[in-house]
């Protein structure tokens, strides 16, 4: 059966405008929506690990990485940001800081671990986070990591996935309490989205998450809110957004 070149650019054309009705009705799922208001529950200091990208003056080198802890200071009426300490600012000690494994100690100071060649062994700095301040240095003997996922109330929570069966397209914030498992948030997302970071807040009765759009969501645990997405202006520095470290008192 000899079919002609106009037929056969017919039959392309419907084949393709069939295509895009599909995708447009089953195969383009939209980004969760947030809200931006900012209600009087949301406040604090928030500490993350990111680093700086900058390209390097001598081609085909690497692009340089300086990592970098962030603050997001939050109060009802404004957000600002801004860079607290980078690994740069540390080469005097070392080249190796496990900036991912950051604490706030009780003073409000930060607590960053590193490797010391001189002595082989794993040391502390102290530092403050205001002034950028040395305040104590020290070689850590017995390292206890803490379990970012646990709050003050025992309640656990479940690293964000998404299952390789999963057809619906769906993103999830859940934690365990006791033997139940309680949901915090369920939307339909673009499968390249997920939440890579989440922590607690301070007072434990929110879920601050990082997502794949480099945007900070809070979560209300018990859903008291809707969440909400921190909305500020960031510097035009080229980043790499890695890991959320704290959430602290105002």
């Amino acid at each position: 059966i000899k079919v002609s070149k106009k037929n056969t650019l017919i039959i392309s054309v419907i084949i393709f405008g069939f295509t895009i009705v599909v995708v447009g009705i089953f195969g383009v799922v939209p980004l969760p929506e947030y809200s931006n208001s900012i209600s009087e529950e949301i406040d604090g200091k928030i500490y993350y690990q990111s680093s700086i990208i900058s390209s390097n003056i001598i081609p085909p080198a690497p692009d340089l990485l300086d990592d970098c802890i962030f603050e997001i200071e939050i109060n009802s009426s404004d957000i600002i940001e801004r860079e607290v300490l980078c690994s740069s600012d540390l080469l005097a000690y070392s080249t190796n800081f496990y900036f991912y494994d950051t604490t706030v100690n009780n003073e409000g100071n930060l607590v960053v671990r590193y490797w010391n060649d001189s002595s082989s062994s794993e040391y502390a700095l102290e530092i403050n986070p205001k002034n950028k301040e040395i305040l104590k240095e020290y070689e850590v003997e017995n390292v206890s990591i803490r379990n970012q996922n646990l709050n003050e109330y025992g309640e656990v929570l479940i690293d964000s996935w998404r299952t390789v069966e999963n057809t619906d397209r769906s993103v999830y914030i859940y934690f365990q309490k006791g033997s139940d498992t309680v949901e915090v948030f369920k939307s339909e997302a673009p499968s390249s989205y997920y939440f890579n970071s989440l922590i607690w807040s301070y007072d434990s009765e929110k879920i601050l998450a990082l997502d794949s759009e480099n945007q900070f969501i809070v979560f209300s645990k018990n859903k008291k809110f809707d969440p909400v997405k921190l909305s500020y202006s960031v510097n035009e520095k080229e980043r790499d957004y890695i890991k959320l470290i704290e959430w602290i008192k105002p």
